[in-house]
Formats: structure tokens, C-alpha cells, sequence
């Protein structure tokens, strides 16, 4: 008996220990709600010492705290509860168990309290930190990727979701590298996270680096990655930081293209330049141009060519042509070449006259645009891309240049604008040249009739003295005027052969261009019934070749027209040097005409031209019946030019 007091005595001293030791309080109120017991550590927090509510009402104590008076009331209704309250502003989570007596009625209430503040402020502060990690995640521009260390996903924001085209719930616990890391990388995804767990050596840890990412569909894109390792006790995790740069390496490459753009058109005009210093001929410029082209577009460019189509027939004529070794005239085999009008049967030449839009050919040998026979043609040569721009004339498409490559990468549309850029300098070479040949054209024009029909003019009136004269008896005139026809005709072929090789007129040769003048108008109007005048004001003073010849020229188309067309009884010449103008008048009183009467109308066109060319004045006057006056004035300030 003794020793079970004993162990009841010592039983209770335990428990008595572990209250006073442990965060808890323990009471316990009869069946009115008076305490009867109050012990335990968690009392000190209260301020309160052990046994001092002993004889309190449960009603009467802490009235503020929160559910602690319904809860007290069913649990004195003999139910077990269990409830969080507050009290002195510290947290406690309270357990109420009814306890009955041997007859089962209700004995009283044993209650447990335990302090539990630290851990709600814990919990609170775990739910605040986990909210703030949520909003980050959510609102975070940048995918956020998390990894533990046995490389399965552990986190993956909305961003993530956008990015890689999956839903969060798809890809959490699955491996990472089978889910956002390209085949071709996995192996050294995983080598790497291997390596980092057995011996800490880390390649990527806090670094930025580019690397290519796979999408849900399967698509491959490039990526910024920076990864960082969780700091938390235990296996290491990992948190991936990833940008799609897709965006970003397009405007790089659209900025290195542009940069390509801007060198090329800057070396295609120190090459124009070059061309144009060290040899001018258009000829040699197109050669050159075609050249920078194909060396420009880089790749193994294996010709060049300029097409053109005759404005006349449709046909495809080859301009010029230039390969590897440099000008090229081996094609006689080509299909344009052999046929020119063929090229109406290439589909993609038809989209390019048509468009005036450049057309690329990234595979000749199955490209449905290109026709049999000319895809032969290419595979003999051993064309497999092909580049075709468009010549572009007043809007209008008049050929293209065709440049083929062996092997290279794609056309890229940068590359495609510079060539066309140089492709229209190379069609304003081609006008250039079209432009001289048409002004050489004019200018013999000019020539042949200032020189030959004025030459005839003249011709004409000394045949019609010598046969007056000869019907006159008078056989010496005659004589005279068939020698002077005959010297005339001489002059005039000689004049003609000059203009051919673009000399300067004879008569220039040895004299002034005012003697010259003179003795033109003298020796065209002998023996004819016009009486002639020459008359020169002011200093004379050296004129440039071109007006002297041009001045000429002007000259003898007025004397012609005046012997021709006016039935003049006079004509006059007249040279006036004044300070600043150079002024020459040849005027007659003849018929006159007006600007509706038809008339040689090359005569004054070439008048307005060679005037311009000298960059003067010209000014005709005249009226019916009142002769013709005409006047060329030259400023002074382009003497020296």
C-alpha cells in the first residue's frame, strides 16, 4: 500500500515537473465554472503564478478573449472543444475535455492551454513570405523555373507558361531537361548537375548566359538564363531566371543587316568612284558594278549577268556578264541566248516583270518557276541559288541582273537590298550610256546639218548663178560659180568626215571664229543678188573652242535659212564684246516667218541646243514681211569653262 502511495506520489511529482517545464497551462473548472485548478509554464506568460485563478469563475476572467465564454459554456454541456484564442495579446490554442463522476453526471472541465504565438507569428510571417513569392511569380516579365536536385521541376510561373507553352500543372515533378531543354543539350544538362552534386563545381552558377530552349510544340528558340542555387539547408535547388531573346537577336541580326547594307553601299560607291576615275566608259562601269555584286553577296557566286529586253522585238538580249575569273562570254549555250524570246516561258521572269519585286531561288533544282531546259542549264554549270533583280527604267521593268551561287546560305533580305541598290546603279550606267550614244547622235545630227544641207544650200545657189550666167553668155561667170560649187562640195565632205570623228570645223582651224564667219557668209553668197554686212563692236577677247564652233554652226544656219526660205535683200552679222555678255545678232529683211509656219525644224532646234550647251540666250524675232532677227548672248563669267 505504502509503495503505491509511493509511485502515485511520484507519478504526480513528474507530471507536476513536465507542467511547470512545458509551454502549456493546465486547469480544470467544476460544473458552475469555478476553477479548481491552475498550473503549468505557460501561466508565467500570462503574469499569473501557479494556483493563483484557483476560485475564479471561467465568466469572469479574460471576458475579451475571443470564443472563450461559448466555448466554456459547451464544454460545461458536457462537449469536448477545441478553439484558438488571444489573450494579453498572445495566442493560444485551448483544448476543453468534460470529465463525469461515477454516477455520469457531469463532474467538471479539465482544460489544456497552449502557447502558441511564436508558432502563429511563424506561420504568419510563412503565409506573408509565400504571398510575396506568389505575386513575384506571377507578375514576374521573366520566366521563373525552379529545379531540385534531382533535376524535377519544383516551380513554374505564369510567365513560364506564356513562354514555353505549357500549363503549371503540366510540368511540375516532370524532368526538366525532357521538358524545356533541346535532345541536343539534355546529355550536357545532366552532366553538368551531376557534376555540381558530387563535386560543387559550378560552369553556370551566376552567370548569364544565351542557350537555345525548346517550346511545347517543338520548336526551338533562343533564351537568356541566369541560375542561382536556393540558400536552404538539405539538397541543393535551383532557380533558372530565363528571357525569350527572340526578339532581341532579330533586331540584332536586322542591325547587322543594316550595317551590311550601309558598308556595302558605301564600297559600291567607292567602287563607282573608282570605276568612274579610272575608267569612265559605261561599258567598263556595268563590268565592275557586276563584279562588287557578286563578290559583295559573298557565297560561291559563279556568274553575274545583265539582261535586257529590246524595246522593239522582246527579245532577251545579254547585256554583260561577268564570273569568278572576271568578264564571261561563254554562254552561247544558254537557253536565252540560243532563243531569246524563250525567257516569256519562265514563270518566275513573268512574276518579275510583272512585280518589278526581287526573286530568289533557294533550290534551282526543284524550283517549279524555272523551265526545264533552263534548269539544265544551271545544274551544267553548277548553279544550285539564284538571286534575279529587277532594272527598273521610269518605273517600268526593262531587264534584271541574274546572279547564281553555287552553295550559300538563304537570301537574306538585306542582302537583297543592297544588290538591288547596286543593281540601280547599274541600270543608271546603262542609261548613262544610252544617253551618250543619243547626245552623239544629236550632235552629228547638228553637224551633218550645219555642214552637208548648208553645204548644199550654198551648193544649189552657185549651180543656179553658173547656169544664169551660162544662159547670159556669160561663160567666165559661169565658170567662176562651178568652181565655187566645186570647192564648196569639197568643203563640205571635209566638214563631214570632221564631224564623224568629232573635230572641230576647219575653218577654225588656222583663224579666229569672226574671220571665220565672214568668210563663210562671203564665199556662200557670191554671185547671188544679198548684199551682206559684218560689223564687230568692243575688245575682242579669246572665246572658248565651243562657242567658237558652236558660234559658227549658228551662223551658218542662219545664212542658210536666209538664203533659202527669205528672198532677203539683206543680211546682217554683227559681234559685240561688251563687259560682261558676248553678243552675236544676224538679222536679215526677208520674208520673216511666224512659230505656226512649218520650217526646217531641226535647223532651230539645234540653234536652242547648241545655245544651251554654251549655257546662253537665244532670242528669234520675227514677223511676216519684216525679216528675221536673231541673238545669242553669252555671259562673260563662263569664258574660262
Amino acid at each position: 500500500m505504502r509503495s503505491r502511495f509511493a509511485t502515485a506520489e511520484t507519478t504526480e511529482e513528474l507530471l507536476r515537473t513536465v507542467v511547470a517545464n512545458v509551454p502549456i497551462s493546465l486547469f480544470a473548472f467544476d460544473g458552475s465554472g469555478v476553477i479548481t485548478l491552475s498550473e503549468g509554464k505557460a501561466l508565467e506568460d500570462l503574469g499569473l503564478k501557479a494556483g493563483q485563478l484557483v476560485g475564479r469563475s471561467m465568466f469572469d476572467i479574460y471576458r475579451d478573449a475571443p470564443n472563450l465564454e461559448a466555448n466554456v459554456r459547451r464544454a460545461l454541456a458536457g462537449e469536448s472543444v477545441r478553439f484558438v484564442t488571444v489573450a494579453e495579446g498572445l495566442s493560444f490554442t485551448v483544448h476543453f475535455i468534460p470529465f463525469r463522476d461515477p454516477n455520469g453526471n457531469l463532474a467538471g472541465v479539465l482544460g489544456v492551454a497552449h502557447n502558441t504565438t511564436e508558432q502563429k507569428l511563424a506561420e504568419e510571417a510563412m503565409r506573408e513570405s509565400e504571398a510575396r513569392k506568389a505575386a513575384i511569380l506571377d507578375s514576374a516579365l521573366d520566366c521563373i523555373v525552379t529545379m531540385d536536385h534531382h533535376g524535377r521541376i519544383t516551380e513554374f510561373n505564369p510567365a513560364a507558361e506564356r513562354t514555353f507553352g505549357y500549363r503549371r500543372h503540366e510540368v511540375m515533378g516532370r524532368q526538366l531537361a525532357d521538358v524545356i531543354i533541346p535532345p541536343s543539350l539534355r546529355d550536357q544538362h545532366r552532366r553538368g548537375l551531376a557534376r555540381y552534386l558530387a563535386t560543387g563545381e559550378a560552369r553556370v552558377l551566376g552567370r548569364r548566359v544565351e542557350l537555345t530552349a525548346l517550346h511545347a510544340d517543338g520548336s526551338e528558340f533562343p533564351v537568356e538564363l541566369a541560375i542561382t542555387r536556393i540558400p536552404l539547408d538539405g539538397p541543393p535547388s535551383f532557380t533558372g531566371y530565363l528571357r525569350d531573346i527572340t526578339n532581341r537577336k532579330r533586331s540584332e541580326e536586322a542591325l547587322r543587316s543594316s550595317e551590311q547594307v550601309a558598308r556595302g553601299q558605301v564600297e559600291a560607291l567607292v567602287q563607282s568612284l573608282d570605276v568612274l576615275a579610272t575608267a569612265p566608259a559605261p561599258d567598263e562601269f556595268v563590268l565592275r558594278m557586276l563584279s562588287t555584286m557578286g563578290r559583295l553577296l559573298g557565297g560561291n557566286c559563279t556568274a553575274v549577268a545583265l539582261w535586257l529586253v529590246a524595246d522593239t522585238t522582246d527579245s532577251l538580249i545579254l547585256r554583260a556578264t561577268v564570273n569568278g575569273q572576271g568578264s564571261d562570254a561563254g554562254n552561247s549555250e544558254h537557253p536565252f541566248v540560243k532563243d531569246p524570246l524563250s525567257w516569256k516561258e519562265d514563270i518566275g521572269l513573268q512574276e518579275l516583270f510583272s512585280t518589278g519585286v526581287p526573286i530568289t531561288y533557294e533550290h534551282v533544282d526543284t524550283d517549279p518557276r524555272i523551265p526545264r531546259t533552263l534548269r539544265a542549264y544551271f545544274e551544267s554549270q553548277g548553279t544550285r541559288k539564284i538571286l534575279r533583280l529587277p532594272t527598273l527604267v521610269g518605273g517600268k521593268v526593262k531587264g534584271f541582273i541574274s546572279i547564281r551561287h553555287a552553295e550559300r546560305p538563304p537570301y537574306q533580305s538585306a542582302e537583297v537590298e543592297l544588290a538591288q541598290a547596286l543593281a540601280h546603279q547599274v541600270m543608271l550606267a546603262v542609261q548613262s550610256r544610252q544617253a551618250a550614244t543619243l547626245e552623239e547622235r544629236n550632235r552629228m545630227a547638228r553637224d551633218i546639218h550645219d555642214t552637208l544641207a548648208q553645204g548644199f544650200t550654198a551648193i544649189v545657189i552657185q549651180l543656179q548663178a553658173a547656169e544664169d550666167a551660162s544662159a547670159k553668155g556669160l561663160k567666165k561667170d559661169a565658170v567662176k560659180h562651178l568652181q565655187t560649187a566645186r570647192d564648196l562640195a569639197r568643203e563640205s565632205l571635209t566638214e563631214a568626215r570632221r564631224s564623224v570623228r568629232a573635230l572641230r570645223p576647219q575653218a577654225l582651224e588656222n583663224t579666229s571664229f569672226w574671220d571665220a564667219l565672214k568668210g563663210m557668209i562671203k564665199h556662200c553668197t557670191a554671185g547671188t543678188a544679198l548684199h551682206t554686212r559684218c560689223r564687230l563692236r568692243g575688245r575682242p577677247r579669246e572665246l572658248p573652242p565651243l562657242w567658237q564652233q558652236n558660234l559658227l554652226h549658228i551662223g551658218q544656219e542662219a545664212l542658210t535659212n536666209t538664203l533659202k526660205y527669205a528672198h532677203a535683200g539683206r543680211f546682217e552679222a554683227r559681234l559685240n564684246f561688251k563687259e560682261k555678255e558676248v553678243r552675236l545678232e544676224l538679222a536679215d529683211d526677208g520674208d520673216g516667218f511666224t512659230t505656226t509656219d512649218r520650217h526646217d525644224g531641226l535647223g532651230l532646234m539645234g540653234l536652242r541646243e547648241r545655245v544651251e550647251q554654251m549655257g546662253g540666250t537665244l532670242s528669234i524675232k520675227s514677223l511676216r514681211g519684216r525679216g528675221t532677227n536673231i541673238v545669242v548672248a553669252l555671259p562673260c563669267a563662263q569664258e574660262a569653262s
